[in-house]
C-alpha cells in the first residue's frame, strides 16, 4: 500500500485529484461532526484525566483542515486569475498565503495547547539572503520558519522538504509554485537531489532565503542509534564519533547541507534551535497530552559568511561545532523541563 501511494505521489495531477477532494471532505466532515465529537472527547478526557488532550487535538485538527480548505479556495482563485499577475506578483501572493497558513495554525496551537512561547534572536531573520538550518523533532516545527521568517519578516523562503509532505495539497501546490524542492526523507540525498537543491538555491535576492532541515528526519533516540550504526558500517569515524556525542539531535546529513554552503559561500547562515516539542513527535503523542502546557523555547543565531570556512573539511567541522550548539540549547531545555515536571 505504501509503495502504491509513493508511485501516486510522483504524478502531480493524479496526486492532487486524490488529496484535494480528500481534504475538502475532511473539512466538511469536521464541520458537521465537530459538535458531536467535541463533547465525547471532553468526557473521555475527564474520565482519563488527560488534561483535555484529546479535545485539544480534535480542535487543532479542525483548525488545520479549515485553514487547508481556505488555502485551497485561495489557490483556486489565484489560478483562475493567473493572467492578472506578473511573475513577481504571482510568487509574492503565494508566499503571503504560505505565511498566513502557518501563522493561523501556529497561533491556534499556542492557544489550544496553552504553550508558553519564548523566542530569542528572531531579529536575525529580518534581512536576507540567508540559509536557515533548523532542527526537526515534531510535525509542529514545520510552522516555525514560515511564521517567524515568512509571515513576520516578509522573507520568501525556498524550502527543502520531505516528499511525503506532498500529501498535503496546500504544501504541494504552493510549495511547487514558490520553488520548493521535495526530497526523500530519512535517507542521504542522492546526487540528483543534491543537484536539484543547488539549482533551487540559485540567484538568492535580499528578501529571500533557503531553509533545510539538516537532520533529514524527525529526531528520536532509536533513530540516533540507527544513524550511529550506519556511520560505523560506512567507516566514517569522524561523523560517527560526532553523532555519538549528540544527546537530543541527529547529526546533519551532509549532502544537501554542504551543497548549499558551497553554492553560497557569500551568504550568511541562520541556525534555529528549539525545545518543548519533544513529546509531540507524532499525532499519537499529541493525543497523549505531550504538548499541553509545554514551554516552547526558540532561539535563532546568525553566522556571517565571512566567518564560515570555505574548504570542505573545515566547513564540515564548522557545521559540527554549530550543530553542537543546537544540541546544547535543546538539551538545556529538555533537562529543565524534566526538573520542572
Amino acid at each position: 500500500m505504501r509503495r502504491r501511494f509513493q508511485r501516486l505521489l510522483l504524478g502531480a495531477h493524479t496526486r492532487r485529484m486524490i488529496t484535494v477532494p480528500t481534504y475538502v471532505g475532511l473539512w466538511l466532515a469536521g464541520t458537521l461532526l465537530l459538535p458531536i465529537v467535541i463533547p465525547i472527547a471532553a468526557v473521555t478526557d475527564i474520565i482519563a484525566r488527560r488534561n483535555f488532550a484529546i479535545t485539544r487535538t480534535m480542535l487543532q485538527a479542525y483548525v488545520y483542515v479549515s485553514v487547508e480548505f481556505v488555502g485551497l479556495l485561495v489557490i483556486l482563485y489565484l489560478g483562475m486569475n493567473r493572467w492578472r499577475y506578473s511573475k513577481e506578483e504571482w510568487h509574492r501572493k503565494h508566499v503571503r498565503l504560505e505565511g498566513w497558513w502557518a501563522q493561523v495554525q501556529f497561533t491556534w496551537a499556542v492557544r489550544i495547547f496553552r504553550l508558553k512561547l519564548q523566542v530569542e534572536g528572531d531579529d536575525e531573520l529580518a534581512v536576507g539572503p540567508y540559509l536557515l538550518f533548523i532542527r526537526h523533532v515534531s510535525i509542529v516545527d514545520n510552522l516555525i520558519p514560515a511564521v517567524f521568517a515568512v509571515q513576520r519578516r516578509n522573507i520568501a523562503l525556498r524550502w527543502v522538504l520531505n516528499w511525503y509532505l506532498m500529501r498535503d495539497p496546500c504544501i504541494d501546490i504552493v510549495g511547487h509554485r514558490v520553488g520548493c524542492t521535495f526530497v526523500r526523507g530519512g535517507t542521504d540525498h542522492s546526487q540528483r537531489e543534491i543537484h536539484r537543491i543547488r539549482e533551487m538555491a540559485d540567484n538568492l535576492g535580499p528578501g529571500e532565503g533557503v531553509i533545510i532541515y539538516p537532520e533529514g528526519t524527525l529526531f528520536s533516540p532509536s533513530k540516533q542509534e540507527k544513524v550511529v550504526s550506519r556511520l560505523v558500517e560506512r567507516s566514517d569515524a569522524e561523523v560517527a564519533e560526532f553523532a555519538r556525542g549528540l544527546r537530543n539531535v541527529l547529526p546533519p546529513r551532509l549532502g544537501g547541507t554542504i551543497a548549499l554552503l558551497e553554492t553560497h559561500p557569500d551568504v550568511d547562515v541562520v541556525f534555529c534551535a528549539h525545545s518543548g516539542l519533544e513529546a509531540a513527535l507524532d499525532k499519537a503523542s499529541i493525543l497523549g497530552g505531550g504538548l499541553v502546557g509545554k514551554e516552547l523555547r526558540i532561539k535563532f543565531w546568525r553566522v556571517p559568511a565571512a566567518e564560515i570556512p570555505k574548504h570542505r573539511d573545515e566547513l564540515r567541522r564548522w557545521l559540527f561545532d554549530e550543530w553542537n550548539k543546537v544540541d546544547d540549547f535543546v538539551t538545556a531545555g529538555v533537562d529543565g523541563a524534566s526538573r520542572d515536571s
